[in-house]
Parts: C-alpha cells; sequence; structure tokens
C-alpha cells in the first residue's frame, strides 16, 4: 500500500497545479479561498483515516500469513477472527472501496479460512491418525514441517473442540462460516468440519472398522504397543479359537493404550457391549477346547480380557455396565463346563441327523414289523375324543337319556361341533375355503387314484334293488364281507406295518447322544439341563423329519416314529409330538369332509327335485378313501383302529345326521334324498377289518338305518318301532326325527305317545 504523504516533488507539483494558489491575487474573497482550503483539508483528512483502517486490515492478513508459515494454527484462528472483527467495525470504509477491491478482499479472506480447516484436517487425519484399509495408526505427538514444529494430541485436540465443536459453533451463526461469502470454500470447510467431529471426534470410522473386526472370523489382529498400530488383514490360522481370542485381546490392547478417557467413553459405549458378549459366544462355544486343560494358557489370555473390560466399564462410566460374572463362571464352575460338552454332543447329533435325511434312502420303506390289534382293541371300544387317550369316557347326563328305562347308551361325540348348520360363514370356512369350480386340489388328489364311478355309485338309489333289504338286517353276519375298495391286505389279527430307516438311525443317534453324555458324566450337571437336551433332540428330529414328508406320506412319519416309542418307553416328548401329528393330520381333513358334505346337503335345500351329487360322489367319496382310510388303515395298531372309528362318528353324525336334525322339517322328497345319500356314504366307508369291532359295527348299522327308515311312511316307521329295531336310539332322537318327518297331526301324536308309553315315559316329563 502506498504511503500517505507523497514526497517533497511531487507535493510541489500538486501545490502548482493548485488553482487557489496559482491565482491567488485574481480571488477577490479572501473568505471564499479559506473556506475552500478547509474543505479540501477535511476530505484529505478522511481518506487519511480510511486509509489508516485499511492499513489495519493489511497488517492483520500479513499476521495470518506469518502464522501459517509458523504453523501456528491457533494464532491463525485468532488473527482470522479479529481480521473477520476488524472487518465489521469498518464496513463504512469497505465498502466505499471498488466493487473489485471488495470481490478480491473477500475471496482472499474465505481462501485463508479454507486453508486453515485443510491444514487442521490434514494434520489431524494423516499425523495424529493414519487410517488404511488394513491398519489403524495413532501418533501422540508429531513434527511437521521444516523446522519441525511439535505438536501434542491433547493439546491439538482441545483448541480444536474449544474452536470448531461446540454447542455454539453448531449453529447457523457461528462467525468461522456465517462471514464467509464465496459458496466453494464455504463448502469445503463445512465438509472437512463434519468429517473431523463424525470420525475423529465420534469416532465413527473407527468405531465401524473395530465392529467388523469383531464379526469377522477369517480376519487376524495385532496391535503393536510400540507403534501404537492395530494391523488386520485376512488370513488362515492353524488354531482358529488362539486367532479368534488373540483378536479381542488386539481389540483391547488398541483402546485402553490409545484412547483418552473422554474418546473412550465414545468407543467402549458403542463397542463395550459387543466386545464383551462376543468374549463370552467365543469362550462358550469352544468350551470343550478351551477347557480341556486347565493349564491351557488361552484360559489366562481369557481373563486378562475380561479383567480389562471389568476395568474399561468402571473406569469410563459409560453407559455399557460389565461385571465379567459370565466368563468368571464358565471358566470355573465345572457344571458349565459339563454343559457345555453336552451341547456340543447335541450338535454333533444334529449335525448327523441333517446329513442323514440328505439321503432319501432313509426316509423309504425298507422293512416290515408286526403290530398286534384286534386283541387289545376289543377291551377298549369306547370313542375317545381327540386328545384324552387313557380317560375314562364321562356319562351322558341329558334328562331324556336319564328317564329312559331302556338304557340305551346314546352313540359318544367326539368333535367339538355339535349342531352345525349349513352355512356360508360356518367356522369351518374360516380354516379351508374350499371351492369346488376353482380349487384344482381335490381334483388333483382324486384324479391320481382309481375311484368308483358315478355311474357306478349313483345306480345305488331307492329306485334301484341295490342290496339295501340286505343292509336292513341288522342281524347279518358280517364276519365275511365283500372286498371293497377301503380294504388294504391287513390280517384282523396282527398287522404288519411298513417302517423306514428312520427308527434306526434315530436310536443310533440316541445311543450316540446318551453315551457321550455318560463319559461326559452328565450327572454332575444340573438334571434339568440333561432333560432339556435330550427333549431338544427328540423334538429336534421330529422337525427335521416332518419337513420331508407330505401330504401323500404323513402317515409313514407317525409310524415310524411310533416305532421307536415303542422301543423306548421313556420318549414322552417323541410320543407326544407325534400324537398331536396325527391329530392334525386328521383335523384337518375332517374339515375338508365336513365342508363337502355342507356343500351337498345344501343343494339338497335348494333343488330337492333335482340335486346334483358332484361333492359326494366325485370329491368326499374319493377324498375318504384316500385321504383317510388308506393312511389310517396303514398306519396300523389300536391307534389305526381308533381314528377310523372316530372319524366315521364325526362324518355319520357330526357332518350328517346332527346337521340335518338342525333343520326345520325334511319335505318327503328330501327325506328320499338323504336316503340315497346315507346310502352313498355308507356303501363306500366300509371297512371290513373292523367288523369284529362293536362300536364299528354299532356305528354303521345306525347310521344305515337311518337311511332305510327316512323315506318311509309313519305306519311303516312305528311297526319297525314296535319290532325293536330303533334299539340303538334314544326316545328324544326317535321323537325327534318323527317331528321332522311328519306334519303336526293326532297321527303324529298318538305315535309319539305310544313310544313314550313304551319306553315308560310320561309325557308331562316331555
Amino acid at each position: 500500500m502506498e504511503p500517505v504523504l507523497p514526497d517533497r516533488e511531487t507535493l510541489i507539483s500538486l501545490v502548482e497545479q493548485n488553482l487557489i494558489l496559482k491565482n491567488k491575487n485574481t480571488i477577490d474573497d479572501p473568505s471564499l479561498e479559506m473556506n475552500k482550503i478547509l474543505e479540501e483539508e477535511s476530505k484529505l483528512s478522511e481518506e487519511l483515516r480510511d486509509l489508516t483502517k485499511l492499513k489495519t486490515i493489511s497488517s492483520l492478513l500479513k499476521e495470518v500469513n506469518v502464522n501459517f508459515e509458523l504453523l501456528e494454527f491457533e494464532n491463525c484462528y485468532y488473527s482470522l477472527k479479529s481480521l473477520r472483527s476488524k472487518l465489521t467495525e469498518n464496513n463504512s470504509v469497505f465498502i466505499k472501496q471498488t466493487y473489485r477491491f471488495q470481490r478480491s478482499t473477500a475471496l482472499y479472506i474465505d481462501s485463508l479460512h479454507s486453508k486453515l480447516i485443510d491444514s487442521i484436517h490434514e494434520v489431524i487425519t494423516t499425523k495424529f491418525w493414519n487410517i488404511t484399509s488394513n491398519t489403524i495408526k495413532f501418533n501422540p505427538k508429531i513434527k511437521i514441517g521444516d523446522d519441525d514444529v511439535q505438536f501434542d494430541y491433547t493439546e491439538f485436540m482441545s483448541f480444536a473442540k474449544s474452536s470448531f465443536f461446540t454447542k455454539d459453533t453448531s449453529s447457523s451463526e457461528f462467525w468461522f462460516l456465517a462471514t464467509m461469502e464465496l459458496g466453494d470454500y464455504k463448502e469445503n470447510v463445512r465438509s472437512k468440519l463434519n468429517d473431523i467431529n463424525r470420525n475423529f471426534i465420534e469416532f465413527n470410522n473407527i468405531i465401524g472398522s473395530i465392529k467388523n473386526l469383531i464379526y469377522d472370523d477369517s480376519v487376524n489382529v495385532t496391535y503393536s504397543t510400540q507403534d501404537n498400530i492395530l494391523s488386520f488383514q485376512k488370513g488362515e490360522s492353524n488354531d482358529y479359537l488362539e486367532k479368534i481370542i488373540e483378536k479381542s485381546q488386539a481389540i483391547v490392547n488398541f483402546l485402553t493404550e490409545t484412547f483418552l478417557p473422554n474418546n473412550l467413553y465414545v468407543i467402549v459405549s458403542e463397542v463395550g457391549s459387543l466386545l464383551s458378549t462376543e468374549l463370552f459366544k467365543t469362550a462358550k462355544s469352544n468350551a470343550s477346547q478351551l477347557l480341556r486343560d486347565r493349564k491351557n494358557p488361552l484360559i489366562d489370555l481369557v481373563r486378562s480380557i475380561n479383567s480389562s473390560l471389568i476395568k474399561l466399564s468402571n473406569e469410563i462410566k459409560s453407559n455399557w455396565k460389565y461385571n465379567g460374572s459370565d466368563i468368571d463362571h464358565l471358566l470355573n464352575d465345572e457344571k458349565v463346563y459339563i454343559n457345555l460338552l453336552i451341547d456340543k454332543t447335541f450338535d454333533a447329533e444334529i449335525k448327523m441327523l441333517r446329513e442323514s435325511f440328505k439321503n432319501k434312502e432313509n426316509f423309504t420303506v425298507n422293512a416290515k414289523v408286526p403290530f398286534a390289534t384286534a386283541a387289545k382293541y376289543e377291551n377298549n371300544q369306547t370313542i375317545l375324543p381327540r386328545g384324552k387317550k387313557n380317560e375314562e369316557p364321562s356319562k351322558s347326563t341329558g334328562e331324556d337319556h336319564a328317564e329312559d328305562d331302556w338304557g340305551w347308551d346314546p352313540e359318544l361325540d367326539v368333535s367339538s361341533e355339535k349342531g352345525v348348520e349349513i352355512d356360508e360363514d360356518d367356522a369351518w370356512d374360516d380354516h379351508i375355503d374350499l371351492n369346488i369350480d376353482e380349487d384344482d386340489t381335490v381334483n388333483q388328489e382324486t384324479n391320481n387314484h382309481d375311484h368308483t364311478s358315478k355311474a357306478d355309485v349313483a345306480s345305488i338309489g331307492p329306485d334301484v334293488d341295490d342290496g339295501w333289504d340286505d343292509e336292513w338286517d341288522i342281524g347279518e353276519n358280517l364276519s365275511s364281507p365283500k372286498k371293497t375298495k377301503a380294504e388294504l391286505s391287513i390280517n384282523a389279527e396282527t398287522l404288519s406295518v411298513e417302517i423306514t430307516k428312520l427308527p434306526t438311525l434315530f436310536k443310533k443317534s440316541l445311543q450316540n447322544f446318551l453315551g457321550d453324555c455318560e463319559k461326559i458324566g452328565f450327572n454332575k450337571s444340573d438334571a434339568q439341563y440333561f432333560e432339556y437336551k435330550l427333549n431338544l433332540l427328540q423334538t429336534s428330529f421330529f422337525a427335521i423329519a416332518t419337513a420331508h414328508f407330505n401330504k401323500d406320506n404323513w402317515y409313514q412319519l407317525y409310524i415310524d416314529t411310533r416305532q421307536i416309542c415303542s422301543e423306548n418307553s421313556n420318549l414322552l416328548r417323541l410320543e407326544e409330538l407325534a400324537t398331536r401329528f396325527l391329530e392334525n393330520n386328521i383335523f384337518v381333513r375332517e374339515k375338508t369332509a365336513y365342508n363337502l358334505i355342507s356343500m351337498q346337503l345344501k343343494e339338497l335345500m335348494t333343488n330337492e327335485r333335482n340335486p346334483s351329487w358332484e361333492s359326494v360322489i366325485e370329491h368326499l367319496l374319493p377324498f375318504i378313501q384316500h385321504e383317510i382310510i388308506e393312511p389310517l388303515t396303514r398306519i396300523g395298531g389300536e391307534e389305526s383302529m381308533n381314528e377310523i372309528i372316530k372319524f366315521f362318528n364325526f362324518l355319520y353324525n357330526d357332518c350328517i345326521v346332527r346337521v340335518i336334525q338342525q333343520w326345520d322339517i325334511i319335505s318327503e322328497k328330501n327325506s328320499e334324498n338323504i336316503s340315497e345319500l346315507v346310502s352313498l356314504v355308507a356303501s363306500n366307508t366300509d371297512v371290513p377289518h373292523l367288523h369284529n369291532i362293536p362300536k364299528y359295527k354299532e356305528l354303521r348299522d345306525k347310521f344305515i338305518f337311518i337311511g332305510k327308515f327316512l323315506p318311509l311312511h309313519l305306519k311303516e316307521i312305528m311297526e319297525l318301532f314296535y319290532n325293536g329295531d330303533f334299539y340303538l336310539f334314544s326316545t328324544q332322537e326317535i321323537i325327534q326325527w318323527l317331528r321332522l318327518l311328519f306334519a303336526d297331526t293326532p297321527i303324529r301324536k298318538n305315535a309319539i305317545d305310544d313310544i313314550y308309553e313304551i319306553r315308560e315315559v310320561a309325557l308331562e316329563d316331555q
């Protein structure tokens, strides 16, 4: 900047050019001359003051540059702050200057802001810290420049935080950013400050790297105390456990020896819990290797890491609290050690089972075993509801039965659905939405088998001599029935059932598990834990096996599981799972049968003169044959007979009889239709090998007899009653059918009176 006063020659030249001095003798008014001189003097004085202020700004600019040369970053910061303050104070002088001068000055000062932040960012990110793809290095003291200017990390970061990263500096009015005008420089400053704050004050970058190292078991990690460098690179190791534990040790040493307490607070809050959890998981999952020798040096290393983590938690006082008790308990408690060895044995057996199931031959039928049936079942003829085996059946408490001197035992109801009306919104539909026109499931199932044609089944009707007269003979000897499609190659006395290799596989797995546990000394561990693992082995086996059986061979899994349980009465969990599996599969099929029957009954109600029998002939009967009777027959044993009879009780009574009994009236035409429905269902659901089972015979006889009397006149029905043919029916059942079939007339009333009189039931007790 030029001096304020010119040299002597220049001053003389200016005086000579002054018109006032040059023409002094020509001025007439001396006072006018004086005013002009004073004005000129005032103007020159003001310019002198402005130039003096600009000179101050120039001096501050020189000061900033000198501080840069000396690497005095803190002084640079305060010099820039003073410079901005002076510019604000002398703004009136600054705006008097040319626009070019203003813009060039503003641009230059903004560049100094950017230069300072670039320098601070470089020192922090490349001098104090040096982070690469496989190393994290920290230098607490550094030397920079030709003069080896020394910087201390603590002091430098204290200056950076107090100057750029406080609550005041985070606002949009922070002077360092608010006074900058040029967008590019301003954006650079903001970006560098954000990077410093994110990665070297909050340490997001280092925290992310440590988390990745903890999770990545393929990385070898080492820490050099002398160089303060954490190194990591992928590589194989002869001892996996040693590599993982040494990795944890390196990370913990890096944290404790590198970071200041206030920095550790940030990092430990994020990775402390992860470090302790992974250390415990590593020790637990490798307990057999870690604890096989009490003198194993890795045990001491784990204890050392655990102690360091406890110390970190106590000293830092972060939101991560850790006392190390889990690892101490793991390393010192013998029961825990034995439990871990049991875990290892269990895992090995589960792995073996999974591998075994990859071989399809293991769940393909390869053997037959005999199974006693009829003799056992004849001693237990009661149909038990599902899930209530070996319980005493409850006696009927109905008022009408209590007063029935005939002592008839009404059939027991095995279904929870009683008196269900045919309704589109029936609860069954919530589970199975069966649409014959749209759903191909039933068609696919039935088309895969040979089944009775529509013409064959339809021929069994009330207008055809179809052998019904023979069926009505309740006393008929059923010991030598004709074979039907429901009959398989089964001996009524001893049933041979087919099994796969699964029983052998599980037996071997169980023996291995129990044998290994005995060698381990499981009696020294928690008995409940051993029982838990034994039950879990059974559950896991069944769960794995379930995935390999489908709707076509589900029964085979039950057969195999039952065979396993028959050889070992202690496998209660497996037995329970098999029982529920059987019940669930039958229950699903019962719902399908119920839906199909409901569709047929609805057809009878809406189109009684010319009903379609598609639901029964083309869908229901093949479905019952191939999806229920055949699988249950293949199961064999007491379960087979019991479940088949329970299903027939559900089909005959819950799906058909009790639903029809909810109707208001049965027309003459529908009495014939229902009779034909009973004929179709009864003739296609016969299981010959159950003919010697009294309960089965009773169910079918009663159901068939309903089909016989429905189309008859009242007189004919009463003749049957007088002959004792209604011996399977209670008094109220007979009366209920009469009220459905016939109008309220004196003849019907007399018939009902006769029934009460014969059954010795008083009219007033009705």
